[in-house]
């Protein structure tokens, strides 16, 4: 049996005013798309489920970028059409999977999962089995679950299961061709945009072991809430319930229903004012047990911001405390004034800030330069286990005592291999300031007293009402009073 296998990935961030090009891109083809997509990932699932079966896998296309901007025309049908153009040259083929987000947007397709999904189709017709996995926070729509046999999203965040719902998804195809299952799937909608929310604890962990009491009956094959992803602007934004039945469509329904009827009776839970930078800072000063992690989710790159705002990085240098480290900020231009000197060397500083004035404004003052790497190092955290972390050339400087580890890359802090590559022993320290929204708790739940989230301005707040939407469903909770569901 052979199963090609490929992807197009990307969580844009509409706000984000740069557009996303095809040399943003990752683009691997052939036998590449496994070898840069090993270990804990959707890929990894899907060869190791088709190694376990003795399937073939054939490698297509595989496009992924980092959340950004809306993907321009242009890129978007020159990666579209090599995706087909891949998959045509290796059919005929048992089946295809694809590694999909749900959040993508191009111009001219704000549901690029549902019309990737529809021209595969297209080209592989009705007989051939089509599967699909998703992150947590896609924007799924209907039109998209008309074009697949089945679609498997992630059940957690941080998403320490993508590598599951990889093996998930290729464990299906054998099923379906014979006949075992005949998936059915319905997508419900419910009128709420979702603030970034772990479902390690909270409302989040109520409504994934909601969806999973549920997935036990009789005829179930999945259930799962998708959170969506608020920084878009359309149509399709918001959190949905994915059932899939054995061929009944009356229970898919059934069941999304009773899933998005329990979550929408708490909503309001998910619903949180989080602490400004300074106050973050001061509770963090009190604590009785250390090291005490403050996330700064307003500027998180795994949701499209810049990384290099400066609300909680001046917060932290103004309070001056011993112990502190902050990692990482995004500033390359600093990079390389720090490996021009040299370690050991002194250099004035302009720091972050570069993008916008919304995320701060750059913090002028003198660092010294305590170690520099290239960077290179590779996840150790349950989520992306074993993939290549790629923080570009980095400094660790030291301003005001406060230890700040600069990094030329946007990417979020998610374990503590960037501290540990520039010298620094997590345990050591009372204060851990890091760029995150959730996907750090991976890295420092078991090593955090406490963790406490700070959210000034940017571009993942959490305070929704702080984003204009235009073309937004409305009336939509949290941003409307009043709103109903079903």
């Amino acid at each position: 049996m052979r199963i090609a296998i490929g992807g197009f990935a990307h969580e844009t961030n509409q706000y984000v005013s740069r557009p996303t090009e095809v040399g943003d891109f990752t683009v691997s083809r052939g036998d590449e798309v496994f070898a840069r997509n090993s270990g804990r990932t959707y890929i990894g699932g899907m060869v190791s489920a088709a190694d376990d079966a003795g399937l073939e896998v054939i490698g297509t296309l595989h496009a992924n970028a980092p959340p950004s901007g809306t993907i321009s025309a242009t890129a978007y049908q020159d990666l579209r059409r090599e995706l087909l153009e891949s998959l045509s040259a290796v059919l005929p083929v048992d089946a295809v999977a694809l590694d999909l987000h749900g959040a993508g947007v191009a111009q001219g397709a704000d549901d690029l999962e549902g019309d990737v999904c529809r021209a595969v189709r297209e080209l592989i017709g009705l007989d051939v089995p089509l599967v699909v996995t998703h992150d947590l926070h896609g924007n799924i729509t209907p039109a998209e679950a008309t074009y697949v046999d089945a679609m498997f999203g992630v059940h957690h965040y941080p998403h320490d299961d993508m590598y599951d719902r990889g093996r998930e998804a290729v464990q299906s195809i054998p099923r379906i061709i014979s006949g075992e299952w005949r998936p059915t799937t319905h997508v419900e909608r419910l009128p709420m945009l979702l603030p970034t929310s772990t479902t390690y604890h909270g409302p989040g962990r109520r409504a994934y072991e909601i969806c999973q009491d549920l997935e036990l009956r009789p005829g179930v094959l999945d259930c799962t809430f998708m959170h969506g992803f608020p920084y878009t602007d359309n149509q399709h934004v918001g959190s949905t319930v994915v059932a899939i039945t054995n061929d009944d469509a009356a229970l898919a329904e059934a069941v999304a229903k009773e899933a998005a009827e329990a979550i929408w009776a708490f909503r309001d839970d998910f619903i949180v004012r989080h602490r400004q930078p300074a106050e973050a800072v001061r509770q963090a000063l009190t604590a009785e047990r250390f090291p005490v992690v403050i996330n700064e989710t307003s500027d998180n790159a795994g949701g499209g911001s810049p990384c290099d705002g400066t609300h909680l990085l001046r917060a932290l240098l103004d309070a001056r405390p011993e112990g502190a480290v902050f990692v990482g900020i995004r500033d390359p231009q600093v990079v390389a004034q720090a490996t021009a000197v040299g370690v050991g060397g002194t250099i004035d500083i302009d720091l972050g800030g570069q993008t916008d004035d919304l995320h701060g404004a750059p913090i002028r003052c003198r660092a010294y330069v305590k170690a520099l790497t290239d960077g290179h190092t590779l996840l150790e955290a349950q989520t992306g286990r074993g993939l290549a972390y790629p923080l570009g050339r980095s400094a660790r400087l030291v301003i005001d005592g406060v230890d700040v580890i600069v990094i030329s890359n946007g990417v979020q802090t998610i374990d503590r291999t960037p501290l540990i590559l520039h010298g620094i022993d997590p345990l050591d320290c009372k204060l851990i300031a890091l760029k995150s929204s959730n996907h750090f708790r991976s890295g420092f739940q078991d090593l955090a007293a406490a963790i406490i989230t700070t959210d000034p301005p940017g571009l993942t707040t959490t305070q929704l009402d702080q984003l204009p939407k235009t073309r937004t469903p409305r009336p939509i909770f949290p941003l409307d009073e009043n709103v109903t569901y079903p």
